[in-house]
């Protein structure tokens, strides 16, 4: 999304918008786009950084269910173990 509204024709668009739209809308968008500005990528790294940790976690757990059921951890974790 980020990377479309830096393209050119959507830029021109903008401000083409802002130039010709009425005062409270022109304001509004400018608005818009000073927030965006401020928060918008910083929000997004944290984001996307939160997504990156849970697909880690995800795999540290699978990896260990996996050596678990397989019996390379040395040990029967998964309660199937002889009476």
């Amino acid at each position: 999304m980020l990377w479309l509204m830096r393209r050119p024709p959507i830029k021109r668009t903008r401000r083409w918008v802002v130039v010709h739209a009425p005062r409270p809308i022109a304001e509004s968008i400018v608005r818009q786009d000073r927030l965006a500005l401020r928060v918008g990528e910083r929000l997004l790294t944290v984001v996307f950084h939160v997504v990156l940790l849970s697909l880690l976690v995800q795999a540290c757990y699978v990896a260990v269910v996996h050596l678990a059921a397989t019996g390379a951890l040395g040990a029967d974790t998964l309660g199937r173990g002889t009476p």
